[in-house]
């Protein structure tokens, strides 16, 4: 059962590029982010409990939690990906950007496939809804 206080954030940042994107779910809403140069905007989602419920499963599924990650002293400017979760009180934090490497690639991979079937699924009903002027 997803805990209450769930929410999830995925960013991903271009190294020594200008630009970074973010998908951030909670409860109340997802909220997806993108700069690039400078330029800023911002999209705001409704989630349903189902969304959400579905999105929590695939991070149970795949264990995100015991996700590894080790730390090289000589990666530097390296852009990446990182998905912090909220839940149940405990906080984690899995990068696989500057100098932090995932171990097991094709775990958090899964979590990030989850994660953007699920943005794609709110871009594509935002799309859908008339503009009312």
């Amino acid at each position: 059962m997803r805990p209450p206080d769930f929410a999830i954030e995925r960013t991903t940042r271009g190294g020594m590029s200008h630009e970074a994107e973010s998908f951030r779910c909670t409860r109340r809403g997802c909220v997806e982010a993108t700069s690039i140069a400078g330029d800023d905007s911002e999209v705001d989602y409704e989630v349903t409990v189902e969304q959400l419920d579905s999105l929590y499963a695939a991070l149970r599924e795949h264990a995100f939690d015991l996700i590894d990650v080790r730390t090289m002293e000589e990666a530097s400017d390296r852009g990446g990906t990182r998905v912090r979760v909220q839940a149940a009180g405990h906080s984690y934090d899995v990068a696989d950007a500057g100098s932090r490497f995932v171990e097991d690639v094709r775990q958090f991979r899964a979590v990030l496939t989850a994660i953007a079937s699920l943005q794609a699924e709110l871009r594509a009903r935002h799309a859908s809804v008339p503009v009312v002027d």
